[in-house]
């Protein structure tokens, strides 16, 4: 019988391992259970929504102000390849969600139409930790009045929220948009106005590529940029229906960790402030020397779309930070019901950042198979750019005089003359100069490097 390690794994970019190993332990207890790359990457991306929404009261200290961690992720794979993984995911709020059914009701909250819920979003209301995917908008927004913008959206089909929602998809878009950034929604119903001043709610979504682009219509919509993707196509083999140990193993680690997350949700529910995650200054440096290598790189080849996806997995990376820092101070030892304010580790800083630049990613992968945004013109304008170069030596200003006339800003033409000299396209001679690494064809058809290249490869250090 073939067997999943009897197959490649297909996921084209799966998470690195390097990533895994320095997750939280209660995580690694479970990822050790599932037997492909695919599975424990579609396991975390489901599971960070859920713990940043278990964190109640974390903030982040950063530029916009106090930011809660929440997020919005998107598992993107053809119908049956596995994404029901996402289900183990959604186990880990279990109990947080028994424990807030287990709360009585005051009798005047019966009452099911929307103006019974327009209240004070600090009263005790039909409280819940996940919100409904399969309802109307009303109920939706029911829903985060009566959770003061908190909650996690867990759907395992898109296609369900998309059919409740058809007769106000935008309504949906509209909660999505502002929730993202903890933006006030406010709707005028029955002449009643009902607002959730800062929603902090999170989503966890999977479904097939057409289930993206009914939701996310065009690459210039502002939803793409707020979901971290994760898209992967799972190997082709039959896997055994038979109970295993490894299975219940599985289930065990899963209730354990839902009981960790339980009690840090309980612990911080009863505190009368914010906890405050502050990054450490190297943290800092850290986030601004990739993110502005990934903008540099979008700004050079494209699609232009992706710089808001670019800009937003920064914020994706600070959440993630943020959710980190505070289940390892839980880990080990700290008092979370006391702490003010907890200041990252640097290791935490490089996890979230090389998460969210995972998956950024897979959204440019998304991004050019599902709304052909390819770099075909780009690429063009670099071969152009190339043929320009003199053949002779020249200096950066020269490069700069060449590329302004094409429309390049100088940021660009400083990102392609680091890449050409990295690729071995063109050879930096000494600061400020340069030289083409030409090929040029030989009489008798044998090809050889410029004399100046060919030189110049022996003595500049790599």
């Amino acid at each position: 019988m073939t067997t999943s390690s009897d197959k490649p794994e297909k996921s084209k970019l799966p998470i690195p391992d390097r990533v895994h190993e320095r997750l939280p332990k209660f995580l690694n207890d479970i990822n050790i259970h599932f037997t492909l790359a695919h599975e424990r990457d579609v396991f975390l991306t489901a599971a960070l929504p859920i713990m940043a929404n278990s964190l109640k009261g974390v903030v982040g200290c950063h530029h916009d102000g106090l930011v809660a961690p929440n997020l919005y992720t998107f598992i993107v794979a053809p119908s049956a390849s596995g994404k029901g993984v996402l289900r183990f995911a959604r186990e880990l709020g279990l109990l947080i969600e028994n424990r807030f059914q287990g709360r009585s009701l005051p009798s005047d909250e019966a009452a099911s139409d929307l103006e019974a819920v327009v209240k004070p979003l600090s009263s005790v209301c039909r409280k819940t930790f996940f919100l409904p995917g399969n309802t109307s908008e009303t109920g939706l927004l029911e829903a985060l009045v009566d959770n003061g913008g908190s909650g996690v959206i867990v759907e395992s089909e898109m296609k369900t929220l998309l059919s409740a929602m058809k007769n106000s998809i935008g309504d949906l878009r509209y909660y999505l948009l502002n929730g993202f950034h903890q933006e006030q929604i406010s709707k005028q119903r029955k002449g009643v106005r009902v607002f959730v001043p800062r929603p902090t709610f999170s989503i966890v979504a999977s479904g097939t590529p057409e289930d993206v682009v009914a939701l996310i219509p065009n690459l210039q919509d502002g939803l793409f940029s707020r979901f971290a993707f994760y898209s992967f196509e799972a190997p082709s083999y039959w896997k055994t229906h038979r109970p295993t140990n490894s299975g219940e193993m599985l289930q065990q680690a899963i209730q354990d960790a839902a009981v960790i997350l339980n009690e840090i949700n309980t612990v911080l529910s009863q505190r009368g402030t914010d906890l405050v995650i502050e990054l450490p200054p190297g943290g800092w440096d850290h986030f601004d020397a990739v993110f502005d290598q990934e903008m540099n790189e979008i700004i050079a080849i494209g699609p232009a779309a992706l710089e808001a996806s670019v800009k937003r997995s920064a914020h994706i990376a600070f959440r993630i930070a943020c959710i980190l820092t505070t289940l390892d101070a839980y880990e080990t030892g700290s008092d979370l019901s006391k702490a003010d304010r907890i200041t990252a580790d640097l290791e935490h800083v490089e996890i979230a950042v090389e998460l969210a630049v995972h998956y950024l990613q897979h959204a440019k992968q998304i991004a050019a198979s599902l709304y052909g945004s390819k770099m075909s013109n780009a690429e063009a304008r670099k071969e152009e750019f190339i043929a320009r170069l003199p053949l002779s030596e020249f200096s950066t200003d020269v490069a700069h005089r060449i590329g302004t006339e094409m429309g390049m800003s100088k940021r660009t033409i400083n990102y392609w003359l680091v890449k050409l000299v990295e690729s071995g396209t063109l050879i930096r001679l000494r600061q400020g100069m340069y030289a083409r690494a030409i090929i040029q064809q030989a009489p008798e058809g044998e090809g050889r490097t410029h004399p100046r290249a060919r030189r110049q490869l022996s003595t500049i250090p790599s």
